[in-house]
Order: structure tokens, then C-alpha cells, then sequence
């Protein structure tokens, strides 16, 4: 179903729910500690002139044959391999659900132009009046311990991740009408609730598994309906899967087996991708454009790109005594950061300063307008002096896995500037995994997705409940019906007002500090195809059952 029918449906249940539009308080300036309200307005800012990016693409060699089989194909993964991967619900904000990719499969596959393809589902239609959602299930299928996949099996995944609230709360029961019919009930209509049904950690485990061995047995030793099984997990250092026989799509995978490499060193990562021997690397996601245009330009790869977010100062703005908890010092942080220069020199012609908190090409961002964000040394030194910090403070910057370390150094240097002295943390993908979802100090420096969906990309960084990123303060009780009417949204043109609002307002507010638009850049070795990576938004990501590799390179 594309977008577009779905946005009908909204249509129809938002006049059955009276559903109407909310509107704010008029502009009032924020006092410290305070936040600052919404206008019903765009905002317009001084707009900013950024250096003009490049595309740093390059296209796909063109295979002179069909699929052939085997091969090991190895990805760099930054993300923490020793999380256990046998709930993968457990995964749902994380870097590690990249990991799920092998094994198991959702009900559906979202492409980032809105529309979907079948997975585990073939079918699924909208009861407008009782709310619900139909998925009419693929028939053959059985996970890789022998059980069958079935509406009982899918009922079961749906209760467990309601039960780790994990699952949008919108969604309240399901039915399973036959075997091979699933009926998911809502109590309203949120435009965010089909791409849910494509995300790696909405995925489907055996309830077999789970029932025979126990929970703690079936978290360490997943078991999908994915075209691989896990072989060996060791923390630290990878994570490796091997093809699986009886697939049920017929004659796939071509792979012998999928490894994931815990690898953060860009040298290391570089030399891998340049090499051709056993242990190269074959697939490199990044947002490190001095690492794009190098590999570009002297491996033997290809590089697929797909807009994917900004980089940013996460503060850890809910400790009690932090200066960050204080709205003008955020402020001031941010205008104590030269955006053009940072570009002007890693940028590598791939990038464009962040101006906000929605970045652009999604929606919800606003045209021309830039607020808090310019390059004024000044004005942060006089924003920290009224703020009871006239000779700085001195804080630290967690510089997670994956981030430019060079910029994170620049934006050091740039802090010193105005009297914030920031001490420069890297730490590992475990201690990481664990300040995203829990409690930090001072600041991350990281990247924030955006997803085709508004509504999903504040839910899964800001939402008003604090259930992801719980160190970083925002505006619940500001934001919480513009939120609500953003998820609730039945067109395109509602879904842009409600974001821009939460955008504006959390740009007042400097809810986190945008740095640098990021482009995700998938970076692939020529003898690689039909990954679909820059194809499908990051809930789907690439299609492992498809990916073949050629024995001999173009």
C-alpha cells in the first residue's frame, strides 16, 4: 500500500475520531531553564548560505552475468556485538539492529519513497471502522529451527514486544482470524503504524524456540525465518552468519554467509576496504566524507548515498547542576560553533552546515530559515555571562562510535573559544549503547536519523515521554499535542505543519545542537550486487537474501 492510501485512510478515521488541529501559544522568549513557545508561523530566521555539497555517488558496476553463488560478505559495523540478538525488540533504537538483517524478517519492506514490498506478509488491508489492519500472511515459510511461521506465531512476537513496551502504544490487540490471517487492532490512526511493520526490530522469532529452551536460551540464540543463521557471536571483535538450506525463497541466498566486523579505527577500516584478500571488507557505511572521497578515489569500490540526517551535540540537559540543563548556555554552545568552516574543511564538498532539527529533504524542515544557529562568538560569550558563567564551564564530549573524530576535535577548539573547555571522550560501543538509552554527562556528538516519517524520527530521539535519549531535556508538556497531531496526521500538508512546529520549537529551545547535514554514504567493493542499501529507509536498510558477489571484480 503507498503512501498516499494510507493518507486516505487517516482522511477517514481522523473525522470518525475528531481528531482536530491544536493550536499553540504565541511567541514568548524562553527564560533560562525555561522553554521558549511555538508561533503559528514558519519561523524565519537568518537564513543561511552554505557551502554547496556535491553528490559523491558513483555508479554500480553492471554485472556481464546472472547471481552466482558463495562468498562471505563482510560489513564494518560500529555498533556493539555483544548484544544479545535473540529479542529484537530489545534493538529498536540501537546501531545494533543492523545486525538483525541476516536471520529475521519483518512483515513488510519499506523503501524511502514511502511504498512498501511483502515480506513475511502478502497482503494487508484497512478496516476503517474498526480500526484494524489486516495482514493476509505468506503461506511455506518456517523459521530455521523447522517451525512454522503462522498468525498464532505472529500474535505471540506482537505480545511479547507489548509487554517490553516496546511496541507504539497506538496498537492495543490483535486476532488471528485463520492461520494465515493477522488482524492488528488499533485505538487511533497514526500515520507512523505501517513502516513499524518493516522495522528489523518488529521482526519475527520462533515461538518454538522460545517455549522449548527457555527466554534466557532463546535471547542468545536467535532463530528467524531469514535466509542465514547465526554461527558465532564473539563481543568485541564479530559477528558471523551462515547460508541456510532450506530458505523459503526459492534459490536464495547466493551468500555462503554474512559477517559483521566491529571496526571504529578509519585506518583499519580503510586498508580493509582498499584490500581484496580474506579479510577485506566488502560493505562500509559512513558519514566520514574525508573517508568517502578517499575510498572513492583509490579503492576498488562504488559508493551509493542516501540523505540520512545531521550530526550532532546531544547535551545531557536533565542533570541537575549542568549548565547544559540551562536554555541560553545551549544557545550559546551552538553560536559558538562555526558550521562554514567546519564544512569548508571536512566537508569534502559532500556536506552542508545543520540548520535544524529536521534535516532538509525531509519533511517537516523549513525553507530559508536558520534560528540559534549562526556563527556568533560573541553573542554565546554574552549568553554564558547572563547566564551566570561569564568565565565558561568546563564539560566533556562523548565522541560515540562512527563520528568524525577530527570535527569533534574542531568543535573542541571552537568551545575553547568562548571559555567552554570540553574534554574529548570515545567511548566504546558497549559503554555507548548504554549512554543512549540511559544517562550521560555533558554532550554526545553523534548522528540523529531522520526517517521518511516525521512522526517516527521524533518518536525514536525526542519523544515528550522520555523514553529514548532520557539524559536530554525537551519540551513534553509544549510539544505533546503537536506530537500527537503529527502521528495522527491524514496528509501530507498536516504532517508538514505539525513537524515544522516541533521543529521550530525545538530550535528555540536548542533541544540538541545541530551540526553538520549528514549523507549516510554506503561504500561497496565493485564485485558486489542487488544489495538494495540507499534503496530502503533505515528500518529495512538492504536486502541480504538477494546480494550476490562475482568471484572475479569488473
Amino acid at each position: 500500500m503507498k503512501k498516499a492510501m494510507f493518507y486516505a485512510l487517516g482522511i477517514i478515521l481522523v473525522l470518525l475520531m475528531a481528531i482536530g488541529l491544536t493550536a499553540c501559544a504565541s511567541s514568548n522568549p524562553g527564560q533560562q531553564g525555561q522553554p521558549s513557545q511555538p508561533t503559528q508561523q514558519s519561523p524565519q530566521g537568518q537564513p543561511s548560505t552554505p557551502p554547496t555539497a556535491s553528490n559523491p555517488a558513483t555508479p554500480a558496476p553492471v554485472p556481464t552475468q546472472g547471481p552466482e553463488y558463495g562468498g562471505i560478505f563482510r560489513i564494518s559495523t560500529g555498533a556493539d556485538t555483544a548484544m544479545a540478538l535473540g529479542f529484537p525488540w530489545e534493538h529498536q533504537v540501537l546501531g545494533s539492529q543492523g545486525h538483525l538483517a541476516p536471520f529475521v524478517e519483518p512483515l513488510l519492506e519499506a523503501r524511502q519513497d514511502g511504498t512498501f514490498g511483502y515480506s513475511l506478509a502478502v497482503d494487508y488491508q484497512s478496516d476503517v471502522e474498526k480500526l484494524q489492519i489486516i495482514f493476509t500472511l505468506r503461506q511455506g515459510v518456517t523459521f530455521s529451527d523447522g517451525s512454522p511461521w503462522n498468525a498464532e506465531t505472529a500474535a505471540w512476537v506482537l505480545t511479547q514486544q507489548m509487554e517490553a513496551n516496546e511496541m507504539n502504544p497506538a496498537v492495543i490487540g490483535y486476532e488471528v482470524r485463520d492461520e494465515y490471517t493477522f488482524v492488528v487492532q488499533l485505538n487511533q490512526y497514526l500515520n507512523s503504524i505501517f513502516p513499524i511493520f518493516s522495522n528489523r526490530p518488529f521482526s519475527m522469532i520462533s515461538r518454538e524456540n522460545y517455549e522449548k529452551n527457555g527466554r534466557d536460551y532463546a535471547r542468545v540464540n536467535p532463530v528467524g525465518t531469514g535466509p542465514f543463521t547465526l554461527k558465532e557471536q564473539v563481543p568485541g571483535s564479530h559477528i558471523s552468519f551462515e547460508r541456510r538450506d532450506d530458505y523459503w525463497r526459492e534459490g536464495m541466498p547466493y551468500l555462503d554467509g554474512i559477517e559483521y566486523v566491529q571496526m571504529t579505527d578509519v585506518m583499519t577500516q580503510n586498508a580493509a576496504m582498499m584490500s581484496t584478500g580474506p579479510d577485506a571488507l566488502d560493505e562500509l557505511t559512513t558519514g566520514n566524507f574525508e573517508q568517502v572521497a578517499l575510498l572513492r578515489d583509490q579503492a576498488p569500490v562504488y559508493v551509493l548515498t542516501q540523505q540520512g540526517g545531521y550530526s550532532s551535540l546531544i547535551p545531557g540537559s536533565r542533570n541537575e547542576g549542568d549548565p547544559l540543563a540551562l536554555v541560553d548556555v545551549r544557545k550559546a554552545v551552538s553560536f559558538a560553533i562555526d558550521r562554514v568552516s567546519l564544512v569548508e574543511a571536512r566537508g569534502f564538498g559532500i556536506s552542508r552546515p545543520a540548520t535544524q532539527i529536521i534535516a532538509e529533504g525531509f519533511v517537516g524542515h523549513i525553507p530559508d530559515a536558520s534560528l540559534n544557529v549562526s556563527y556568533d562568538p560573541v553573542k554565546s560569550k554574552e549568553l554564558l555571562a547572563s547566564s551566570g558563567y561569564p568565565n565558561g564551564f568546563d564539560t566533556v564530549i562523548n565522541v560515540m562510535p562512527g563520528a568524525d573524530r577530527d570535527a569533534a576535535v574542531a568543535i573542541q577548539s571552537m568551545l575553547a573559544e568562548v571559555g567552554i573547555n570540553a574534554r574529548l571522550d570515545f567511548p566504546e560501543a558497549g559503554a555507548a549503547t548504554e549512554m543512549r538509552s540511559g544517562y550521560w554527562e555533558g554532550f554526545m556528538y553523534t548522528g540523529i536519523g531522520n526517517f521518511a516519517n516525521s512522526g517516527t524520527t521524533i518518536r525514536l530521539h525526542m519523544d515528550p515521554n522520555f523514553q529514548y535519549m532520557p539524559t536530554m531535556w525537551r519540551p513534553a508538556d509544549e510539544m505533546r499535542s503537536d506530537y500527537d497531531n503529527l502521528r495522527a496526521a491524514s496528509t501530507y500538508e498536516d504532517e508538514e505543519l505539525y513537524a515544522m512546529r516541533i521543529n521550530q520549537l525545538f530550535l528555540e529551545n536548542m533541544v540538541t545542537i545541530p551540526i553538520v547535514d549528514s549523507t549516510t554514504c554506503f561504500i561497496i567493493k565493485n564485485n558486489v550486487y542487488d544489495t538494495a542499501f540507499a534503496v530502503h529507509t533505515p528500518q529495512t536498510v538492504w536486502l541480504p537474501y538477494q546480494t550476490w558477489k562475482s568471484a572475479t571484480p569488473p
